[in-house]
C-alpha cells in the first residue's frame, strides 16, 4: 500500500489530502482518495499520479 499526501505543497489552507494505492498498482487494486480537501491543484496531482495501466484515477472517495 502506498500513501501520499497531495496537500504538502498547498498554497492555499486545505485539509489534509490523501491518495491511496495498491504497492504494485494492479488491476484490483482500488484507488482511494481520503478528505478532497478544498486546494483546485489537487486536481492537477491526482491527473499526473501513476495509479495503474488501464485503471480509473481513483476508484472511491
Amino acid at each position: 500500500m502506498k500513501i501520499q499526501n497531495l496537500s504538502g505543497g498547498s498554497t492555499i489552507y486545505t485539509s489534509n489530502v490523501y491518495l491511496i494505492t495498491g504497492t504494485w498498482n494492479a488491476f484490483n487494486d482500488v484507488n482511494t482518495l481520503i478528505d478532497v480537501g478544498r486546494d483546485p491543484a489537487i486536481i492537477e496531482i491526482i491527473n499526473n499520479a501513476s495509479t495503474g495501466v488501464g485503471k480509473k484515477r481513483i476508484d472511491q472517495v
